[in-house]
């Protein structure tokens, strides 16, 4: 729905005028026709606000209807403006010179005159006045070598309020409540009020559409101060959205009252990336991706947008706030998402830089298959030192993530890194103490996974698989003296079970299913000890047959040997 057409019958009355009011501009208009077996009419679009006034005498006879506009497949052409190229060509100017001071701000964002929601924004279906500007516009950002969207502004704050003269109510229309079912929890009853303080203020951009009137998934942008114009085109405009809370008990009253305002937002397309890292790092992720994947020509833009993302990543802890009220906090896809990219520009300093100042911070294991795979582009030489410094500062809170690494890892005999297992090892002695805190810094704590006989399995089946065979029996030797953290009856003696099952279902020969599991064997030896700690007889008997394979394996290449 983008209008409304009144038809009067042919009646006979006094009064019932309409009056129209859109913006600061207001019109009564006579409905009654100088001949009363005449029609009359009256056409308005949907977001201008209108009433009836009384009907006096007689009776006032009328259909109203619901214009719809009729989507066709194709594009619809907009409205076209004059073609006034100097007026354009001025246009152009004034955009380069703006956009381009040194105090510049980053895009403009310029108010249109109607109401548009936002299952009805588009270049082609923008009224009147806001069609004509819009054509105009756009072809002198496209001179100006600017990017042109339609966006939905929302500028809005909250508060404490303090009643000016009771509670006084007026009915009014509100700009949205006339179209779709976004915007029907509007509420159309204000109290007269004073703002005692402003608690939060809110001022960002959203529902985007390019200049093909498809969505643009760019998020919440944030509005900056210098952005907005008209300068002061809101300053005597009520709110769209007003909502007043009466005290109850200890809380005073509050307020809630916002703009919702369609816009055209223009900036310097070499500025794309300043624009998107506005909303944090997460909103230029699709844009590095796609110079990512544009092959040599655009791996220089590439390089310098991820950098700069790099450096809002990094800080993102520092305002988590922000992020929550712009909506791109990362999240894990986010993370496994950037390394992929910088895999993919094969730029092994970005990828180091991020893997020890965001992944660090963040990892829950989610980023093993990527952090793997970034191993090619980082060398044998950088490798080893950024993924060990990952697993000595997770290890204590991501246990179960780390073994789960280093299993990945050991798949792979080039990347089984001592350094890396080495790092492992050492962690054993922090797990579940009390400086074993998380090193993430987020404003929502983590759910760690708990230890399971997986865990143990995973950490001895990959530390065998490491360049030294002293790393198995360390490994045991420091789980073996921490019975309170590694419980013998529901953490080791099932992982022995797990790891001894394992092994007897191996069928290569005899002797290489020894010197396979030599290392595991020995940890399994070592474990042993645990079963004096346990006072069980029924426990020790378990662990005792969950390792019968080391001497009958010993026995059996003994034998092999005569």
């Amino acid at each position: 729905m983008f209008g409304t057409l009144v038809v009067t019958l042919p009646s006979s009355y006094l009064g019932g005028a309409l009056r129209i009011r859109h913006g600061r501009r207001e019109v009564t208009v006579e409905t009654k026709a100088a001949d009363p077996s005449e029609l009359s009419y009256v056409a308005f679009f949907a977001d201008c606000e209108h009433e009836t006034l009384p009907v006096r005498q007689g009776s006032r006879v009328c259909l109203v209807y619901n214009l719809i506009q009729q989507r066709s497949k194709g594009r619809r052409r907009i409205q076209k403006a004059p073609e006034y190229e100097s007026q354009i060509t001025e246009a152009a100017a004034i955009l380069d010179r703006f956009l381009n001071a040194a105090d510049a701000p980053a895009k403009i964002v310029w108010l249109l005159d109607h109401q548009y929601s936002p299952a009805g924004l588009s270049f082609s279906t923008l009224k009147g006045a806001d069609a004509a500007k819009a054509r105009v516009l756009l072809r002198a950002a496209t001179k100006a070598q600017c990017a042109a969207h339609l966006a939905i502004v929302h500028i809005g704050e909250s508060g404490e309020a303090e009643s000016d003269f009771g509670y006084s109510y007026r009915s009014r229309r509100r700009s949205y409540a006339s179209y779709e079912d976004d915007y029907n929890d509007i509420d159309n009853e204000d109290m007269d009020f004073t703002a005692a303080s402003v608690d939060d203020v809110w001022r960002y951009i959203d529902e985007w559409r390019d200049t093909d009137d498809r969505v643009a998934a760019f998020g919440r942008i944030p509005l900056a101060d210098g952005e907005l114009l008209p300068a002061g085109a809101l300053d005597a405009e009520p709110p769209d959205k007003q909502r007043v809370t009466e005290a109850t008990g200890n809380e005073g009253a509050t307020y809630e009252r916002s703009y919702l305002r369609a816009a055209l937002v223009v900036w310097l397309q070499r500025s794309m990336a300043d624009v998107l890292l506005q909303a944090g790092a997460v909103a230029a992720l699709p844009y590095l991706k796609k110079l990512a994947a544009g092959g040599a020509s655009e791996r220089p833009e590439a390089m310098r947008v991820a950098e700069r993302m790099l450096a809002v990543w990094s800080d993102y802890p520092n305002h988590w706030n922000a992020y929550a009220i712009y909506g791109a906090r990362p999240e894990p896809s986010d993370r496994r998402e950037m390394i992929a990219a910088l895999v993919s520009l094969s730029a092994p300093a970005l990828l180091e830089r991020f893997l020890r100042e965001a992944i660090t911070l963040s990892y829950d294991g989610s980023e093993n298959s990527a952090l793997v795979s970034s191993v090619r582009v980082l060398g044998e030489d950088s490798a080893p030192g950024v993924l060990s410094a990952l697993v000595s500062a997770r290890m204590p809170d991501h246990p179960v993530e780390c073994a789960e690494l280093l299993l990945a890892l050991a798949r792979k005999p080039a990347y089984a890194f001592s350094e890396v297992a080495e790092a492992a090892v050492a962690g054993i002695d922090r797990i579940g103490t009390s400086g074993a805190e998380s090193v993430t810094r987020s404003w929502q704590p983590e759910e760690l996974r708990p230890l399971t006989p997986e865990f143990l399995e995973n950490l001895l089946r990959a530390l065998q698989s490491f360049k030294t065979g002293t790393l198995c029996d360390a490994a045991a030797q420091k789980i073996a003296s921490r019975p309170e953290i590694f419980s013998p009856v529901t953490l080791v003696v099932p992982a022995i079970e797990r790891i001894g099952t394992r092994s007897r279902k191996v069928t290569t020969p005899f002797d290489q299913r020894v010197k396979q599991y030599e290392n595991e064997i020995a940890a399994m030896r070592a474990l042993l000890t645990l079963a004096d700690k346990s006072g069980d007889g029924a426990l020790s008997g378990r662990m005792e047959a969950a390792v019968k394979l080391a001497p009958d394996l010993n026995k059996g290449k003994a034998l092999s040997r005569k």
